[in-house]
């Protein structure tokens, strides 16, 4: 085989005159190939082949180059390439654009670690880290691995420290957002994550949400004091969440719903509040209020709602439009069923307080036609009104009604009123006025007055009681009864002054003459006194002296305030006993007046 050793030259020479290790001449003017899978010299191209007697490169290597030292490549734009299928090529280049690895065609870069794949650039650009098939410009895959981004800053440093994954726009100024995970150095506080935007035409980043180290989310603040803490400083009106459904429908919603856990399934609903569509056309929305409880523990119901028309509904989701025997609808509608004990059958206003106040249900009325005017109302103006409807089938009749109103000229601090109740007759479809208290605090009564307790109180600091029927027209009697309806009256008291009592015939039995006479007229015993309560003097008997000889004309009556028994006398009886008495007079005076004309005397 042909050795070369020492080489001295002085002109051109061929392969031919390599001969025993001797090269004739100052260069190669041919090439030379010692064996085509070892060495091949290309003086024509200057190149220089490797494994390989086709060189395209000044230095081709068709194989493998193993080295204990380096490869430097040092050339304005020197390059080192592989050539198969693909070409790879490294290329390193002195100007700005740094060095270059590429591969020409649609073959991927891959990085290898211990046999195993690790990261692959595609075709397309894409990165992968734990795939050989990413779907985005970065997309990292694994089991139990993540991307970590951070800081050698350690805790003792005063001040936040920290990490963060920034997006750019290099198409115009500023539209950058970051990601950081923050930390104060200078503790033991765990990381806070906060998300940052730009606005249009800066490139100031401005923090908008956070989440603090035990999880509490903050918009607008940096210290977020509950699970879901949002604070906004601003004047515009286009501030708070929004929650959107795009699809159009009656019925259809966008809600807010509270879960909290129990021992139904974690995703049923509590409690929401909703926004429902009236109409196909989402232009009439309401807002529902729901609530879950009861047999429907974990399933909210609607409890309240308030419709398009500001119109506030509890226990139904429809307004009534069926009132006053016509289509008025109210503006608060309460309504609900089953048992007679249903929450939604009454309402309550509870006030408590150290002092006297309680609570108060203001009805109020002015004659402005605007939200909150306060112009002057005038005499006679209705001020407020309680209507009690019942349904006749179709729609709410009123069968009574409480109303105030103003009863009198009103001025600053001086609003004259009264009360008007009103009750609608059998038959009627309206209900008529039955009693009024005026502002003076006098009472109307316009029918049939009705006492069902056992007494009537009067209070009256003047020295006169007076019971007085004001229509002159013909004559005026004043009867009371005792008994049902339909009982004669037990007496009577005429325009005149005349008081009668009942003592038909009819109304009477066991009749008999009276045992009481002369005897008991002789034992009675007229008195002088003064009367405690004014201090008048009068005359008269002492029940008490009475009763143990005329017991029916004395009569117990009891105080409800205390219990206490005191009797009182039926003058009026004491007539008849006075009758017996001078009847029996009579005929003693006649047998006196016959005995005296028999002697002659008379």
């Amino acid at each position: 085989m042909p050795y070369i050793g020492n080489v001295t030259t002085s002109s051109n020479v061929n392969g031919s005159q390599i001969n025993n290790g001797t090269i004739t001449g100052d260069k190669l003017s041919q090439p030379f190939d010692y064996d085509s899978a070892t060495l091949y010299l290309d003086p024509v191209n200057n190149r220089v082949g490797i494994g390989t007697s086709s060189p395209s490169q000044p230095l081709h290597v068709a194989g493998n180059i193993f080295t204990t030292g380096s490869i430097s490549v040092d050339a304005t734009t020197a390059s080192i390439y592989t050539s198969s299928t693909g070409v790879t090529t490294f290329r390193h280049i002195t100007d700005t654009s740094g060095a270059l690895l590429s591969v020409d065609g649609s073959w991927p870069i891959r990085f290898n670690t211990n046999g195993t794949e690790r990261l692959r650039i595609d075709s397309s650009g894409r990165v992968g880290i734990g795939t050989s098939s990413p779907n985005y410009k970065l997309d990292v895959a694994g089991a139990a691995d993540s991307v970590s981004i951070g800081t050698s800053l350690a805790y003792g440093v005063a001040g936040p420290v920290y990490s963060a994954f920034r997006f750019n726009n290099s198409s115009f100024a500023g539209g950058a957002s970051e990601i950081r995970n923050i930390a104060d150095g200078a503790t033991t506080v765990g990381s806070r994550l906060a998300f940052f935007t730009s606005q249009t035409g800066t490139a100031t980043l401005t923090e908008r949400l956070r989440i603090n180290e035990i999880g509490n989310v903050g918009i607008g603040t940096t210290s977020p004091g509950y699970a879901l803490d949002v604070q906004i400083a601003t004047s515009s009106a286009n501030t708070g969440a929004r929650i959107y459904n795009s699809t159009a429908g009656t019925g259809n919603s966008a809600s807010l719903s509270f879960s909290i856990a129990n021992s139904f399934s974690s995703t049923n609903q509590h409690a929401a509040i909703q926004a429902i569509s009236e109409v196909s056309t989402n232009t009439l929305t309401s807002l529902a209020f729901l609530t879950s409880g009861g047999s429907n523990a974990g399933n909210a119901t609607e409890r309240m709602r308030i419709d398009s028309s500001g119109r506030l509904l509890v226990g139904t989701s429809t307004a009534r439009g069926n009132f006053f025997n016509t289509t008025i609808a109210p503006g608060f509608q309460l309504e609900g069923t089953s048992t007679t004990n249903s929450s939604n059958r009454f309402s309550s206003v509870v006030f408590g307080d150290g002092g006297s106040p309680g609570p108060i249900i203001a009805l109020g009325k002015h004659r402005s036609s605007s939200v909150g005017g306060t112009t002057v109302v005038a005499s006679g103006d209705e001020m407020g009104q309680i209507s009690f409807q019942g349904s006749d089938g179709t729609e709410f009749v009123e069968g009574a009604n409480i109303r105030a109103e103003v009863d009198g000229t009103p001025g600053a601090n001086d609003m004259p009123g009264r009360l008007v109740f009103s009750t609608t007759a059998d038959g009627a479809a309206n209900p008529t006025e039955r009693m009024r208290i005026d502002s003076a605090g006098r009472v109307t009564v316009n029918a049939d007055f009705w006492i069902l307790g056992p007494q009537i109180n009067f209070d009256n600091a003047g020295s006169t009681i007076e019971f007085v029927n004001r229509n002159s027209g013909g004559a005026k009697t004043f009867q009371w009864y005792v008994g049902a309806s339909g009982t004669p009256p037990i007496a009577t008291l005429t325009t005149a002054g005349v008081w009668t009592n009942a003592s038909d015939a009819k109304n009477k039995e066991n009749i008999e003459d009276i045992a009481y006479g002369i005897e008991t007229i002789k034992s009675l015993r007229p008195r002088q006194f003064d009367v405690k309560s004014d201090g008048s003097h009068n005359i008269g008997f002492i029940a008490q002296e009475v009763k143990p000889l005329v017991p029916e004309v004395v009569h117990e009556s009891i105080i409800s305030e205390t219990g206490e028994s005191h009797l009182g006398l039926d003058y009026g009886s004491l007539t008849a006993i006075l009758t017996k008495a001078l009847q029996e007079s009579l005929v003693k005076i006649e047998a006196l007046e016959a005995r005296l004309t028999a002697a002659g005397i008379v």
